[in-house]
């Protein structure tokens, strides 16, 4: 049963990506949804801290940017989709820098639990809908750094040595600056949190370009190239 959902997922993956990078990416998204949820268990109940400052009190809220801050889930599928197909040591530096963030995440998320302060929605427009939904659906926990600006400046980085248009590079750095912004907007993150986040998705591609780094990557998805 397993193996015949693998292999459908594989068929509709390989219509967008290469099929060397089909595990590597279920595997990495699978280890980003257990560091995200699997830690608000062990979490839960336990004293979360709150970074909020001067600054961030005197960012407005403006519910309009959810739109911002859901559209970030379309920018990366495209990022993603392009990054892969960009050929195999940039595709595996950049989930290779994914991964390792992740680990970063999950130190953070388990000995370091934040939260902050939400605004109370009371207008009734499309975008006081939307920002209702995303505070029902996801808990002002897990916070510190984010991870809608790691994975946007990843993003950013991993795109350049592809075969991205320069016009969608360019985009994507502004896009990802708008990303930054909402996460502020919406009240969703702190500057903290922003600043964390991007530096960490900085920090981590960097370190990805050692092989030393990448070696355990190319071990578990791609033996041949780890044997060379």
């Amino acid at each position: 049963m397993l193996k015949k959902l693998y292999r459908a997922v594989c068929r509709l993956l390989t219509r967008v990506i290469p099929e060397y990078t089909v595990l590597p990416l279920l595997c990495t998204l699978g280890f980003q949804v257990c560091v995200y949820s699997g830690t608000k268990l062990f979490t839960d109940g336990a004293h979360h801290y709150n970074f909020e400052s001067a600054a961030d009190l005197a960012i407005p809220f403006l519910p309009w940017t959810v739109a911002i801050y859901v559209g970030a889930f379309v920018f990366w599928y495209v990022c993603y989709a392009l990054i892969l197909r960009g050929g195999k040591e940039n595709a595996f530096r950049f989930l290779c820098a994914h991964v390792l963030s992740l680990f970063v995440f999950l130190l953070c998320f388990l000995f370091l639990p934040t939260t902050n302060t939400r605004p109370e929605v009371t207008g009734h427009s499309l975008w006081d809908f939307g920002m209702r939904t995303i505070y029902a659906s996801d808990t002002p926990t897990n916070l510190f750094p984010s991870l809608h600006c790691q994975f946007s400046w990843l993003c950013c980085r991993g795109l350049k040595k592809t075969k991205a248009p320069k016009w969608f590079q360019v985009f994507a750095y502004v896009f990802t600056l708008l990303i930054f912004v909402s996460t502020l907007t919406t009240k969703q993150h702190v500057i903290v949190d922003v600043l964390s986040g991007w530096l960490l998705g900085e920090v981590a591609f960097d370190l990805c370009k050692s092989k030393k780094i990448t070696r355990l990557f190319y071990r578990l998805f791609d033996r041949e190239t780890a044997a060379a």
